[in-house]
């Protein structure tokens, strides 16, 4: 693609750079956000309290 778009050699790298960079950021918040979600689950009552908010386990939200 980056050829179709009339990128160097050179900004074809830097591109590649710049979208692996990117690639990495959303995969390190990701995992962050799942290693938080797993220590709330397991260390606090998280899940009865959404349970509560979203009307108990038919989800009538009541």
């Amino acid at each position: 693609m980056a050829q179709w778009a009339g990128l160097t050699t050179a900004q074809q790298i830097a591109a590649a750079g710049y979208f692996g960079v990117a690639a990495s950021a959303i995969t390190a918040a990701g995992i962050a956000g799942w290693t938080i979600g797993e220590y709330l689950n397991q260390y606090t009552p998280i899940q009865s309290v959404l349970s509560n908010l979203l009307g108990g386990e038919d989800g009538d939200g009541g």
